[in-house]
């Protein structure tokens, strides 16, 4: 959640806590606890990620605003894809989301990346599979993590493929486009 408060606020972006909260809601697809919301935001003001700047408009509210810090957190969090969680894909799609708002050859490069540790994750969890299955032991444990191990292995496949339409649409709406040629209109003989 902190990634999503960062990366819409960055950019120069400045917005009012509860503008933040539900862009984060929205984003997330998931209901926040606005007081867990509001500890989260104290929490990055306190690390120094982001401030509250003064409106010039509203002196009740004060719209936050990122930290030089909290761009290079988020900067730093989105090309470092060794985080990624294994078990989930949150972080995959979360990574996914903002490479969509880089300029092309940015967003190229979170997307090379990011394959690149999926591609690394599968072939990993494929080797520990086979490891697995060599190894018949007469309780079974081998046999069961053999087969937690394909579960995870086909949620590596499925994210790998994922990626790679996600990076596949990208690179369509980032394409220029080539202009139209078109005929001239045919004279009509004049009788």
């Amino acid at each position: 959640m902190r990634q999503l408060v960062l990366g819409l606020l960055r950019d120069g972006q400045r917005l009012h806590g509860y503008a933040l909260w539900k862009a984060v809601e929205e984003r997330s697809g998931r209901r926040i606890q606005n007081g867990k919301f509001y500890c989260l935001l104290k929490t990055m003001a306190d690390i120094g990620w982001i401030r509250a700047a003064r409106s010039p408009t509203d002196t009740r509210c004060m719209p936050y605003e990122i930290t030089p810090a909290g761009s290079a957190e988020f900067d730093d969090w989105l090309v470092d894809v060794g985080e990624v969680d294994p078990a989930g894909d949150d972080a995959v799609s979360a990574r996914v989301g903002f490479a969509f708002e880089l300029a092309p050859a940015a967003g190229a490069a979170c997307f090379a990346t990011l394959e690149n540790v999926l591609s690394a994750r599968w072939k990993r969890l494929a080797h520990e599979r086979e490891r697995a299955l060599a190894r018949r032991h007469t309780d079974g444990r081998e046999a069961m993590r053999a087969l937690f191990l394909r579960r995870r292995l086909d949620h590596a496949l499925t994210d790998l493929n994922w990626l790679r339409e996600a990076r596949a649409v990208a690179e369509r709406l980032h394409a220029p486009v080539a202009p139209q040629i078109t005929a001239a209109p045919r004279r009509r003989a004049s009788r």
